[in-house]
């Protein structure tokens, strides 16, 4: 029955061989006690920052009911996981703990789902606070749309970031140290 009911490797997504090679290197275990408050274990730090280097963070907020929040902090160049955040808080309070990995990370470059009411919460957290170098949001045609922040995430801008995903995955040129991640990325289907 498992079996009949299984999606086959061609149903995937994202390519299985390059998830196994992804899976190799990844370290899963964070560091145990890091210089940052890890919200009692909804922050996971796998490196900690360089001086110098060029950090990128991501959001994608919810409300904290159904579905967790999830934030996302790579090497700018090498695209290397440095830290993640997953858990069930609402997106106001997600939105600081945004902005002390943005700080965190050497002011990185920052941008967030915006969304629903998830997305105008946490937009507004940023805002009030004043977290620095947030990106311009830019259309899934690539051009930037003046004075906004984030992203309005569409189904085609959503199918453009994963296959751009995909491509990255397939050319195993990137190391995601959160095996639950990997994870979910061998559970998606076309």
């Amino acid at each position: 029955e498992e079996e009949a009911m299984s999606v086959t490797v061609a149903g995937k997504f994202f390519d299985m061989e390059a998830l196994t090679v992804l899976s190799g290197r990844s370290m899963d275990k964070p560091i145990a006690k890091p210089n940052f408050d890890t919200r009692d274990g909804m922050v996971k730090i796998y490196k900690e920052p360089v001086p110098g280097e060029k950090y990128l963070v991501y959001a994608d907020p919810s409300m904290g009911k159904d579905d967790p929040s999830h934030i996302v902090v790579a090497n700018a160049f090498t695209l290397e996981e440095q830290a993640n955040y997953h858990g069930k808080r609402h997106a106001g309070e997600v939105g600081v703990v945004f902005d002390e990995l943005v700080r965190y990370y050497n002011n990185a470059d920052n941008s967030y789902e915006d969304n629903a009411m998830a997305g105008q919460a946490f937009r507004e957290s940023v805002e009030r606070i004043g977290t620095p170098n947030q990106m311009t949001r830019r259309q899934p045609d690539g051009k930037f749309v003046a004075g906004k922040k984030g992203y309005y995430m569409t189904n085609p801008l959503k199918r453009a970031m994963l296959g751009n995903l995909a491509k990255v995955i397939i050319q195993k040129n990137l190391v995601i140290h959160d095996l639950k991640t990997l994870d979910e990325f061998q559970l998606m289907i076309m």
